[in-house]
């Protein structure tokens, strides 16, 4: 286990930066250099073992022939966490893993999982459609066979096989930029530098597994990590790490990241209105003659350096004329979710979609989210999801608007809280 340090300090705030900072003194921790090292062999389950490993999910667990068997998992995983991160200058570690995985070919593989300081590695290997396997790396855009940079190259191998019993091993060194080298079987294949994640209050290793079947030998691993005594220890929050590791800004809404306050207050200022405001506008265009409200979500897409927002979009009050969508007549306050886009956060522009035929025609900014009536939208964007078309996600209120068969009117009955996944969060 990783020891805490104790200490005392004096916070240190800069009114003109809004920098905050604490100068520890009289430090007196048990020892600055620390070794996490072990073994797990599949003669047990992971839940049993000593250090014992954190479950969840499900899957038909066995021990056979002294190795670790997991058929048909459903978000299964096992963890070992060994040590917090939070305080290292640097560390050197290997991990060494006997694996066998007969997954086919999916858009979901995590497989071998290793948390460091901001950094992490996935491995996973698979059988391929065509019968060339393949082992998979974690990236920034996902994890699948058609991520760009996902695809380990493997010609160093005679034969690669992803349902044999293969010995993966990987080492890193040095301090968080470093990067990890791989290697199956003996063989050298790869380094590269994992992805970039937010800091965890621990490091750890382990699997993740969503389909296939696996079989593993055994996991070996040899952490030596030095800390920094000036690194607080409870320094685990990412504010606390933009502070500390970028020197970044932060914006003081509470005092979650202040441990203490001397001779300084907190002076609230009243913002001023956009003299642009509405930014969108009701009458802006023919299906947002009743409202156009941000009932919905914006967001800022640091990839395309775009903010997007999805708003709720009203044609037309109820007294009105009724509307069409799809060809379909529907009430006249059917509710839509309009789409606009900008590059500061002031200018919108509500760009043609052509995905919903209005009235007669596909020349808006309506997007397709829901089977009928969607209120209340909230949009996430995931990019780490490794399935391309889920990495938008959207969670609202879907209701029927209700069925009138004297005017032509019909509606699909439904009514609670609904989600949608799509690959730009329009369609």
């Amino acid at each position: 286990m990783f020891v805490d340090k104790v200490a005392t300090g004096r916070r240190l705030f800069d009114r003109r930066t809004g920098f905050c900072a604490t100068r520890y003194e009289n430090q007196t921790p048990s020892s600055d250099s620390i070794q996490h090292q072990g073994t797990f062999a599949g003669e047990v389950l992971p839940t049993q073992a000593e250090p014992k490993w954190n479950g969840s999910g499900q899957a038909r667990e066995t021990i056979r022939n002294g190795t670790w068997v997991v058929r048909a998992p459903e978000e299964f995983s096992r963890v070992l966490t060994f040590g917090s991160p939070v305080a290292w200058l640097d560390d050197v570690g290997e991990v060494e893993v006997r694996w066998s995985s007969k997954t086919r070919h999916n858009l979901q593989a995590d497989g071998l999982v290793i948390h460091l300081r901001g950094h992490r590695l996935r491995l996973f290997p698979l059988k391929g459609p065509d019968g060339q396997d393949m082992l998979l790396t974690g990236t920034s855009r996902g994890m699948s066979p058609d991520t760009p940079g996902a695809r380990l190259d493997l010609s160093a191998l005679d034969d690669f096989q992803a349902d044999a019993m293969n010995t993966y091993r990987v080492s890193w060194s040095g301090s968080a930029d470093q990067p990890f080298r791989i290697m199956v079987n003996g063989q050298r294949i790869a380094t590269i530098p994992g992805e970039t994640v937010s800091m965890t209050d621990h490091a750890s290793i382990g699997f993740e597994f969503r389909s296939g079947d696996h079989q593993v030998d055994h996991i070996r691993w040899n952490v030596h990590s030095r800390s920094d005594p000036e690194r607080p220890a409870f320094a685990s929050n990412d504010s606390w790490q933009q502070l500390l590791n970028e020197g970044k800004r932060q914006l003081f809404l509470d005092d979650w990241a202040i441990e203490q306050m001397q001779g300084v207050t907190r002076t609230l200022h009243s913002p001023k209105k956009f003299a642009g405001n509405p930014v969108v506008h009701v009458h802006q265009t023919p299906w947002q003659t009743f409202r156009a409200q941000l009932y919905g979500t914006v967001l800022y897409n640091s990839d395309e350096n775009l903010f997007k927002m999805w708003y709720l979009s009203g044609a037309r009050l109820p007294i009105k004329d009724p509307i069409f969508v799809d060809g379909k007549k529907r009430i006249p306050n059917f509710q839509l979710v309009g789409y606009a886009e900008s590059q500061d956060g002031f200018h919108w522009t509500l760009p043609n979609l052509g995905l919903v035929n209005y009235n007669g025609s596909t020349d808006n900014n309506i997007c397709r989210i829901a089977r009928t009536n969607a209120e209340g939208i909230a949009v996430i964007h995931d990019p780490q999801d490794p399935a391309p078309d889920r990495r938008y996600k959207a969670f609202y209120w879907e209701h029927g608007s209700g069925n009138r068969p004297d005017q032509g009117i019909t509606d699909i009955s439904v009514n609670g809280m609904s989600v949608s996944f799509s690959a730009d969060g329009k369609k």
